[in-house]
């Protein structure tokens, strides 16, 4: 399903058990939420039985370029390996094709295997590699 604003504390949760952190609603909120060209509409989340979020994709639309983008992509270490994230990102899919969108593209830490996996698995091509962003001083 779609989110909205009342679920940042969820998301934040599935966002630190994807990926670590210590990220909280508010945090969420104003570095995801209420950024230039966030629509609500297109993050998606999937929601285990007891009602808490387990995975969670945000999709960009750049309909200049008729480019849509997933990022982040994440799911909870309690589920993965059944298949959310593949359908979450099917579902992206899909809004991305009915909004005009001809081109979608990811990016991840190209250490991160499983992902890897997933988006070949979907037919995405490696383009080029980023190993996360570092700042040297």
């Amino acid at each position: 399903r779609a989110v909205d604003l009342a679920d940042a504390e969820q998301l934040a949760a599935v966002r630190n058990e994807s990926f670590g952190g210590d990220w909280n609603a508010r945090t969420y909120r104003d570095e995801v939420m209420r950024k230039p060209g966030y629509r609500a509409c297109r993050e998606i989340v999937a929601v285990a039985p007891d009602g808490r979020a387990a995975a969670f994709a945000v999709t960009w639309f750049d309909e200049v370029n008729r480019v849509g983008h997933f990022e982040p992509v994440g799911t909870s270490h309690r589920f993965r390996r059944l298949g959310l994230a593949r359908a979450l990102l099917l579902h992206g899919l899909g809004e991305m094709r009915r909004a005009g969108m001809r081109t979608a593209t990811v990016q991840h830490d190209a250490s991160n295997r499983a992902a890897a996996e997933l988006y070949a698995n979907l037919g995405f091509e490696k383009r080029y590699e980023t190993y996360g962003f570092r700042r040297v001083e």
